[in-house]
């Protein structure tokens, strides 16, 4: 799953990933992708990534994302590997 160039804000979940779930063994790159002020209720404020495949972020931006009781508001990352771990590169996360 390749994203660019899109804006993500004011998504909710009543469960994981609040812009973004993916749990179909996929990486997800984005690039230039802005995720702001998306809300989960257990992981994954903005982005939930179950898959165990590496992902990666570029020039992105995580702004005041949130969970109301689990892990990660800005990005929740499951992996098994430490291959798998997601890459952040020029991304900020905040607030």
């Amino acid at each position: 799953l390749t994203l660019r160039n899109v804006v993500f804000h004011k998504n909710r979940s009543d469960d994981q990933g609040g812009a973004l779930y993916n749990d179909f063994n996929a990486a997800t790159r984005c690039e230039q992708v802005i995720f702001t002020q998306n809300h989960a209720r257990n992981q994954g404020g903005a982005v939930a990534q179950l898959s165990g495949r590496a992902s990666s972020y570029l020039n992105t931006i995580f702004y005041k994302n949130t969970v109301s009781i689990g892990a990660g508001a800005a990005l929740f990352h499951q992996s098994a590997s430490e291959a798998d771990q997601p890459v952040l590169t020029n991304t900020i996360v905040y607030g």
